[in-house]
Formats: structure tokens, C-alpha cells, sequence
């Protein structure tokens, strides 16, 4: 016998939230790692309706008595229990340890996405179906015809003693495992289940069991938890999700949103108080809706796997997936989600990062021969704000005329909710043969400010043109 033992936390997403709605987000702990994968790896997603075992280190024991276990408990997303285990990793299960064959009786059907077996028990002694418990890892094998293709690994999800697939059976034993495809009629095969982590052989909770019993173990209640049924604490929000009811709120799924002290408000990372902190999920009404701030989503359509998706700096509420603030400095760079898929991604709790604290450098090099006014640079200016905008420019004429000129031009901007307005554009400096028909002006096009240039008729002009924008 090769025993093995280990002491975890098991986890398991109820599939509601507090209200008792459904809930289909994964929860995410921050505050443990997760030993099966990487001493590096400092959280622990426990997606929808899944249980996930949590080796029980000092971290793992922490959240359980006093972090995320215990607040997602108390709040009713989880169940929570703490268990010692005692494990024979060679014995597969069955009478001889090397796997348990099908009954002799009607023992394979798929249903509505759920694979049934039946397998052997004996209610006197030492049943065949030890060790076949919810949540253990099978591998199913030796079907043949049109159930060859279920064939494989799956964790049981349901398990009853004295059960065959239409009923009350005496000395049969129905284990059951999610399956998705077409539904397949019940069949007698000669296939057989192993276990493929070995046999429970001792578990250790409140309570010293066998392992026929680990069913029905309570948790280890700590401090007013009530482990194992999601209780024992006053229902309040979850901390990375809420629902939310507001009249006419107008969201779509995958929406960025932000609370400005009163209501729920579509997201633009252009102001500080307009930053995004969480996306739309799920929309039940147009009064009721729920917001991720972070977690696994899914039902989104259209991303791009492995790609980062920003806060929009001008469209509310659109997340893009380009940094807005790369091209306009007066954007902040505001991530909010990385896709996995394309429609799903981890919604990120990241800290948005503010652009140039007195401004912004716009630069461009270009050649003209174009007389007609050529709009050079478009500077995006903030909403409700005063801006100082200065142009230096050196140019110069192409042979023969050879003229060249360096000044620098500067103007107010007043902007007024979106519309800008220009005001004492004037040459801070000027020097050199600019003439009639050729230099440099501001425009007001739409809600920005843009810096034309007026080429030579005749000859090549070359321009280097920096502009720079200071905000308050």
C-alpha cells in the first residue's frame, strides 16, 4: 500500500449569490497560491459550480479563519471545509484494486450532458464502490460502438449507493460525471472505472471517518462560520461582484462602468472621475443589472485571446484594445480586462495610470508643397478645462528659394463641457522669411484643436512641428 496524505481546504462555488440569484462569474482568492501550480501563482479561481481542494498552507489557513474563504463563506458564494486525507495512491478502486468493471446490468447511458454508470456494491463488508466519491477524478475506459467516444477522464459530480440507472437497484452503484454531445440511450457494456488519484483510505474532519462516510463529514467551524452550508453570517455583498438596481440604466453587456457618488455611470478614461472599475456581466431588466469588478466572465463576443482590452478614452462605456493614452497623452491608460477567449476574459482590478501631470508633446516631421491649409497635428483637449497650447516650428524652403523660418506659436483654449474655444493666438517668437503663403495656424475642428500648415505653391517646404499642451 502506497499511502500519501494531505490536509486542504475543499472549495465549492454554490452557483448564487446572496440573494440567492444565480451567479455564473467565476470567485477568484487573492490572498492564498495554489501549490498544484505554481509557488508564483498568488490566487485561486473557483469557476461556476466547480470544487476546487486547496492544500492547506499557512496562507490557505489564513484565508480560511480570516481572509477570502471565509468572507466569500459568510457571504454565501462558498463552501468551505477543511479536511485531513489519507490516501492510497495504487489502489484504483474495485475488489482487487485495479479498477471497478461495470454491473452486469443496464450500466451506461449519456442524458441531458450527464454520463451514468452503475458499478457494483455490497452494503455488507467491503463494497466494490469504495472510493468512488463526488468530486474524485475517473477514467473511463473500454466502450465499445456508439459509446467508444465517451471513453476518458471525468470527476464525479454525483454518486448513490443501492441505484441503476432507472431506479432503486440492490447492489448497484451509480456514479454520474458532466458529459457534453448527443444524448445516448442506456446500454450494457463491459467498461471499466479506475480511480486515477488512488483510494481514499482516512479522512480526518470534525470527526474521525472512513472513507465511506466522507459525504455526510461536516466542516470545521471556526468562529461563527458555518462551513458547508454557506451560513452563519449576515448575507452582504460580494466583494467582486454586485447587483445592482437602477431605473433606466440603459447598460449592455460588457460595458465599462464607474460610480460617480450617485448612480452608475458608462466609463471614459479621460478625467480622473470618469475611470472605469467594472464591467457589465449580466443585464436582468432595465432597472436591475450586475457588475464584475473582478473575476472570470464569459458572453462577451468578438475578443481577441491574449490581447489586454482598455477603458475607451472617448467613447463611454467601449473597452478597446489599444492603450488610448499611446496616441493621446491626455488619455489614461485604465486596463480593465485580459480575453482568454472570444468571450471570455479576467476582468482586472488594475490601478489606472494619469497622463503627464502638466501635459503632453505632440511631435511631427513632414514635407508639403500643398498651399491649401494641411491639418498637421489634432490635439484631443480635456472636457471642462482651461489648456495652454504652444507650437515651436522650424521650416525651410527647398532650392531655389532656400527661405527658412523658426518661431514658436502659442494660444488659450477654454473648453466648455466639449466645445473648445480659442483665444490670444499669438507668435511667441519669430524669425526668419515666413511669408504670405506659407505657416503655421490653429483651428477649433469638432472638440479639437488642430495645428494647420500652409505650404509654398512652387516649392517644397520641409516642417518640424512640436506641439506641446499643458492642463491643469
Amino acid at each position: 500500500m502506497a499511502e500519501r496524505a494531505a490536509i486542504f481546504v475543499r472549495v465549492t462555488h454554490k452557483g448564487v449569490d446572496a440573494n440567492g440569484r444565480e451567479f455564473k462569474g467565476s470567485i477568484t482568492l487573492y490572498d492564498i497560491e495554489d501549490g498544484s501550480i505554481s509557488k508564483t501563482t498568488r490566487f485561486v479561481p473557483v469557476p461556476y459550480q466547480q470544487t476546487v481542494d486547496v492544500p492547506l498552507t499557512s496562507q490557505a489557513l489564513l484565508s480560511y479563519t480570516s481572509g477570502a474563504i471565509r468572507k466569500q463563506t459568510e457571504n454565501g458564494y462558498l463552501d468551505s471545509q477543511v479536511y485531513l486525507e489519507l490516501r492510497d495512491i495504487s489502489h484504483k478502486g474495485g475488489a482487487l484494486g485495479d479498477g471497478a468493471a461495470l454491473a452486469a446490468v443496464s450500466n451506461v447511458e449519456r442524458v441531458g450532458g450527464t454520463l451514468r454508470l452503475v458499478i457494483p456494491d455490497n452494503a455488507v463488508g467491503s463494497p466494490v464502490a469504495v472510493g468512488f466519491y463526488v468530486n474524485e477524478r475517473v477514467e473511463v475506459s473500454g466502450l465499445t460502438g456508439v459509446y467508444a467516444a465517451l471513453n476518458g477522464e471525468y470527476t464525479i459530480s454525483a454518486a448513490s449507493s443501492g441505484v441503476g440507472l432507472a431506479g432503486v437497484s440492490t447492489g448497484h452503484y451509480l456514479i454520474e460525471m458532466p458529459s457534453m454531445g448527443a444524448d445516448l440511450p442506456a446500454g450494457s457494456e463491459s467498461g471499466v472505472v479506475r480511480l486515477l488519484d488512488g483510494r481514499q483510505s482516512l479522512i480526518l474532519s470534525s470527526g474521525l471517518q472512513d472513507g465511506g462516510s466522507f459525504g455526510h463529514l461536516a466542516g470545521i467551524p471556526v468562529d461563527g462560520i458555518s462551513t458547508g452550508s454557506g451560513g452563519g453570517g449576515t448575507p452582504t455583498a460580494n466583494p467582486s461582484t454586485q447587483t445592482i438596481t437602477q431605473a433606466g440604466h440603459g447598460f449592455t453587456v460588457g460595458q465599462a462602468l464607474y460610480f460617480d457618488g450617485a448612480v452608475w455611470q458608462l466609463a471614459t478614461a479621460n478625467s480622473t472621475s470618469t475611470l472605469g472599475t467594472h464591467i457589465v456581466y449580466e443585464v436582468t431588466d432595465a432597472s436591475t443589472f450586475l457588475a464584475v469588478q473582478s473575476g472570470f466572465i464569459e458572453g462577451l463576443s468578438g475578443l481577441t485571446p491574449g490581447c489586454y482590452y482598455f477603458v475607451s478614452g472617448s467613447a463611454p462605456g467601449v473597452l478597446v484594445d489599444t492603450d488610448p493614452s499611446i496616441a493621446n497623452s491626455l488619455f489614461y491608460s485604465n486596463p480593465i480586462m485580459l480575453a482568454v477567449s472570444a468571450t471570455e476574459g479576467w476582468v482586472v482590478p488594475w490601478r489606472a495610470s494619469g497622463p503627464n501631470a502638466t501635459g503632453h508633446s505632440v511631435f511631427t516631421e513632414f514635407a508639403t508643397t500643398d498651399g491649401v491649409p494641411f491639418d498637421a497635428q489634432v490635439v484631443t483637449v480635456p472636457d471642462d478645462s482651461v489648456a495652454y497650447v504652444q507650437t515651436t516650428v522650424v521650416a525651410r524652403e527647398v532650392a531655389p528659394n532656400n527661405d527658412s523660418a523658426a518661431f514658436d506659436l502659442r494660444a488659450k483654449v477654454t473648453t466648455t463641457g466639449v466645445v473648445p474655444a480659442l483665444s490670444g493666438s499669438t507668435f511667441l517668437f519669430s524669425d526668419g522669411d515666413l511669408g504670405a503663403s506659407w505657416g503655421v495656424t490653429y483651428a477649433i475642428t469638432g472638440g479639437n484643436v488642430v495645428v494647420q500648415v500652409t505650404g509654398d505653391p512652387t516649392n517644397t517646404v520641409n516642417w518640424k512641428l512640436n506641439t506641446q499642451v499643458y492642463t491643469l
